[in-house]
């Protein structure tokens, strides 16, 4: 899987660093990451995220913890048709996206995805019980490309993002040019 340790190289939001057994990459608030791989056990703060994620790694295996309004979402959605997992999954933050630290000690995630942009009050519980944080952000076309390029590198197929960037970049200007 990718490795990283310390790279010689800068890197910016969404870029990885790889060597080792470990996966290093930069979040949306400008922090480097490292985390023990390969990664089996990723929990999600974040709504839109663990789908966003099951598309770029195919599957919903990796996915331990999730928002509540994700997961009424899932139960009530085509999502939980492709992925009927994904309609039992524990939840890890309610709607206001503060964390359950005791249930994310007992699911044990290897990392946590969070908001990066909304404050220290969700995502210091996390990093104070152990855990590291990804920070994301929203917003923007940028901000989904970096989402799918990092998880395309936290599930180990840095090409799967590559692809998937690139089709929706030649989708965007087919439409524009229609």
């Amino acid at each position: 899987l990718l490795l990283a340790g310390c790279s010689s190289r800068d890197t910016t939001a969404g870029e990885t660093a790889q060597t080792g057994e470990q996966i290093t990459v930069v979040d949306q608030r400008g922090v480097s990451v490292t985390v023990d791989g390969p990664l089996e056990r990723i929990a999600f703060a974040v709504i839109p995220a663990p789908s966003i994620f099951a598309a770029v790694d195919r599957s919903y295996d990796r996915v331990v913890g999730i928002n509540r309004s994700t997961l009424q979402a899932n139960q009530g959605g085509m999502f939980a048709t492709i992925f009927p997992e994904s309609a039992d999954s524990p939840v890890i933050a309610a709607s206001d996206f503060v964390p359950n630290v005791e249930t994310l000690l007992e699911l044990r995630p290897q990392v946590v995805i969070q908001w990066g942009d909304r404050g220290p009050d969700i995502v210091d519980p996390i990093t104070n019980a152990g855990i590291p944080v990804i920070g994301l952000e929203y917003g923007t076309q940028e901000d989904l490309e970096t989402w799918i390029t990092l998880f395309s590198e936290l599930s180990g197929d840095p090409q799967r993002g590559k692809d998937l960037v690139g089709w929706q970049r030649q989708r965007a200007l087919r439409h524009l040019a229609s």
